[in-house]
């Protein structure tokens, strides 16, 4: 019975970083904001992709032991990748990235202001995908996301 517990302590912990990861790449703005979470490029989040990837085929192997191990892996790699995506923030990126980045979270803003005409809201949508495209990976999560809640927003007028 300890073990079965044991387990099921470690299925809640992994899930939780594996939650929080969901969250972030279906949050187009947080994918804004920190734009190194979503980069295998960087160090930090090669080591979380990985961790998650070592979490997840070690979850159902007998020895609790060792999948123990890389839940705390996991749980450090999580730590330290949203910690490192949340100092970098833009800074990292390129100056005329940096400005892109700024205008596309503006444009985003208005496509989700139920303030604005369906047109308006429409073309800003539009024009922030297509300058984020240009500027870093969105993972479709989170285009998908904000497609839902533009549509949503746009079907109330």
């Amino acid at each position: 019975m300890l073990e079965r517990q044991r387990r099921a302590d470690l299925e809640s912990r992994r899930d939780v970083v594996r939650d929080a990861y969901a969250a972030f790449t279906t949050d187009i703005l947080a994918v804004l904001d920190r734009p190194a979470l979503n980069d295998v490029g960087t160090p930090e989040t090669e080591r979380l992709i990985l961790a998650l990837v070592a979490a997840r085929d070690v979850r159902t192997a007998p020895n609790t032991t060792d999948y123990a191990a890389r839940v705390i892996t996991l749980e450090i790699a999580w730590k330290a990748a949203d910690q490192h995506a949340r100092k970098a923030g833009i800074k990292y990126l390129a100056p005329a990235e940096r400005r892109a980045v700024q205008q596309a979270r503006h444009l985003l803003t208005t496509a989700l202001d139920d303030a604005g005409n369906t047109h308006e809201r429409h073309a800003a949508y539009q024009k922030a995908i297509k300058l984020i495209g240009t500027i870093i990976d969105i993972p479709h999560e989170a285009v998908a996301a904000v497609e839902a809640s533009t549509r949503r927003v746009l079907l109330r007028k």
